[in-house]
C-alpha cells in the first residue's frame, strides 16, 4: 500500500489531481493505486525494468512521456528521449525495454496502451489508432441508428437485476462497454479523471474528438443520478468496486429523450446496440430475475398468480390435514 506522500505525488503528477490530500480522495484513490500496482507488477516481470519500484521514478518517467506528447514527438523520438534520460533503474535499455517504458507510462496516465508499430508515427496518433472503428466506433448496421432508441429501463441496475448481466470494471479505456462474454459488460472505472481531462487541452487533444465526453455520458446512462437516493447508492458502489465514478452527471442540455436516443452516442452506439439487443433477448432464469423483470407484464402477472395459487393450495391442504388430525387424535 502506498504511503500518503507517495499517493499524493502520483495523483497530482500523473493524473493532475487537485487537492490530492483532501478527504474525498481517501475513498477515490484505491482505483488508481490498484492500477499503479497492476501495471507495475506486470512490468517488473521484464528484466530491464525490474528495478522500477519507486514512486518518484515512475513520476519522472510519466513526466518525460508527457513532454513528448506535448511536443508532438514521434514514437521513435519518445523512445530516444527515454534512453537519453539515463534512468538509473533502466538496465540494458534495448528497444523492447524502451517500448515497455513508454507503454507503462502511457497506460498509467492515459489508460490506453499505445500502438507502437511505426516509429515514425506521432504519439498522439498511436493513441487515436486504438480507437479506430474496429475498436469502438460504429460500423455498418442494419438498424437505423438515427431513430433507434434504447429502452427506457436501460441502466446498469436493470441490466443486472432483470437481464442477469454482470458489470465488471476496467482501467483500459478501449475496453469500455465491451462484452467479453454474453453476460458481462466492462465499464471504465476512472470516469472522474476523464472529466478533468476534458477541461485540460493537453489530454483532450490526445484522444479522438468527443471520446471523453461520450464515455462520461454513457456512464451517466448506466448510472443515472436523477432518481432519489441514486447518488448515495453510486457512492457505495464506487467504494465497494474501487471505481471512481461517483460524481458522474449527464450534461444539462441532454434531456431524457436524447439520453435514450442511440444517435446521441455516435462513438459507442454499436456497443450500446449490442447490449440492448442482448438485454431484449434475455429471459429470467433465477427467482430474483423473475421478480424484477416485468418487461413482459402478462407473463410476469401470470407467473406470480400461479405462485400465489400454489402457495394458497399448500396452505389449504396443510390446514385440512391439521383439522383431520385434530379431529381423530385430540378428542
Amino acid at each position: 500500500m502506498l504511503q500518503v506522500e507517495g499517493r499524493k505525488l502520483l495523483l497530482e503528477d500523473v493524473w493532475g489531481a487537485r487537492d490530492a490530500g483532501a478527504d474525498h480522495w481517501t475513498e477515490r484513490y484505491h482505483a488508481y493505486e490498484n492500477l499503479y500496482y497492476q501495471l507495475l507488477n506486470s512490468e517488473l516481470k521484464t528484466p530491464p525494468l525490474e528495478d522500477l519500484s519507486k514512486v518518484q521514478d515512475v513520476v519522472d518517467l510519466v513526466k518525460l512521456v508527457k513532454s513528448s506528447f506535448i511536443k508532438s514527438d514521434t514514437i521513435g523520438a519518445a523512445l530516444d528521449a527515454i534512453e537519453q534520460k539515463g534512468f538509473s533503474w533502466l538496465n540494458d535499455p534495448d528497444e523492447r525495454a524502451l517500448e515497455h517504458c513508454l507503454e507503462f507510462a502511457t497506460r498509467l496516465w492515459l489508460f490506453t496502451r499505445p500502438c507502437l508499430r511505426n516509429r515514425d508515427d506521432r504519439l498522439k496518433n498511436a493513441i487515436k489508432e486504438c480507437f479506430r472503428p474496429r475498436s469502438c466506433q460504429r460500423q455498418n448496421s442494419s438498424v437505423g441508428e438515427t431513430s433507434y432508441r434504447l429502452s427506457e429501463d436501460f441502466s446498469a441496475r436493470n441490466l443486472e437485476r432483470r437481464g442477469g448481466f454482470r458489470i465488471d470494471w476496467t482501467s483500459e479505456l478501449v475496453e469500455h462497454l465491451t462484452c467479453p462474454d454474453k453476460k458481462t459488460i466492462l465499464v471504465f472505472r476512472h470516469a472522474r479523471t476523464l472529466q478533468d481531462y476534458q477541461r485540460r487541452e493537453v489530454e483532450k487533444s490526445i484522444y479522438p474528438e468527443n471520446l471523453l465526453l461520450e464515455v462520461d455520458r454513457t456512464i451517466g446512462l448506466l448510472f443515472p443520478l436523477h432518481k432519489k437516493g441514486a447518488e448515495k447508492k453510486l457512492r457505495m458502489l464506487s467504494k465497494k468496486q474501487k471505481a471512481d465514478v461517483e460524481a458522474n452527471l449527464l450534461d444539462d442540455e441532454i434531456e431524457d429523450f436524447q439520453r435514450h436516443q442511440l444517435s446521441s452516442y455516435p462513438i459507442y452506439q454499436q456497443r450500446l446496440l449490442l447490449i440492448q439487443q442482448r438485454y431484449d433477448n434475455t429471459k429470467p432464469s433465477r427467482p430474483k430475475q423473475w421478480w424484477y423483470d416485468r418487461r413482459r407484464r402478462l407473463e410476469w402477472a401470470g407467473l406470480w398468480i400461479a405462485v400465489m395459487v400454489f402457495i394458497l393450495t399448500l396452505v389449504t391442504v396443510a390446514t385440512t390435514i391439521m383439522q383431520v388430525y385434530a379431529a381423530f387424535h385430540l378428542r
